[in-house]
């Protein structure tokens, strides 16, 4: 998920692997953790409190600031091999302002080329 500025310009995307990172038990989680959990009961609401745990802290612990980017002018196999490397959604940005235009998906790519005609 983009994360942007007051202006909307673009500061980076919010990690869902963070924010299971932060709702699962630490010892699953750290350097030769469990590698199973299937011995713990877990309700929604006992991750929900674990999570509410962490309502303060600023989204700049779950954002990542390195991520590749596209923008209009990225030609579609050079935005491909983005989607392909990254292994999840891209930002669009304008290079001008650094504002964030929009997202890619492999969705959007995969029902671009599905409507295409040859």
């Amino acid at each position: 998920m983009p994360v942007v500025a007051e202006d909307g310009s673009f500061l980076g995307v919010f990690g869902v692997n963070c924010l299971l990172k932060l709702v699962l038990p630490k010892a699953a989680i750290m350097e030769k953790g469990l590698t199973s959990l299937s011995f713990v009961y877990e309700t929604l609401g006992d991750l929900h409190q674990r999570l509410k745990g962490m309502e303060h802290e600023p989204i700049s612990i779950c954002m990542k600031q390195d991520v590749e980017i596209v923008t209009p002018d990225t030609s579609l196999v050079e935005t491909l091999l983005v989607l392909y490397r990254n292994r999840t959604s891209i930002p669009v940005v304008d290079p001008e302002n650094n504002m964030l235009l929009g997202m890619i998906s492999y969705w959007d790519v995969g029902e671009k080329i599905l409507s295409a005609e040859g």
